[in-house]
């Protein structure tokens, strides 16, 4: 699929659960980055991928990281609040 990034976050599935409006809430724990080399679309229907993991890239600052870790925690934080259904365990996940 050509309207894919092929890098991203590889993430294990935590947990799974409906809400109100009849999707699913998923919780993710991101495991690492990712680069994918070939998609392929399964007969059920879904994409898998297959690729690799890709080294983070970190700045030499630590001030610097940590702050920007902390106001995209904050962020997050005020993104889940605006989810419908129970938050809880997210902003459990995300401090």
């Amino acid at each position: 699929p050509e309207d894919l990034y092929r890098v991203g976050t590889l993430c294990k599935i935590e947990s799974t659960s409906p809400t109100e409006t009849g999707s699913r809430q998923i919780v993710v724990t991101g495991l690492g980055r990712y680069r994918v080399a070939e998609f392929q679309i399964q007969p059920e229907g879904y994409i898998s991928a297959r690729g690799e993991t890709v080294a983070d890239v970190h700045s030499p600052n630590a001030i610097r990281n940590e702050a920007l870790f902390y106001n995209l925690k904050e962020i997050a934080k005020e993104v889940v609040e605006l989810l419908p259904g129970a938050t809880e365990q997210l902003i459990k996940l995300i401090d």
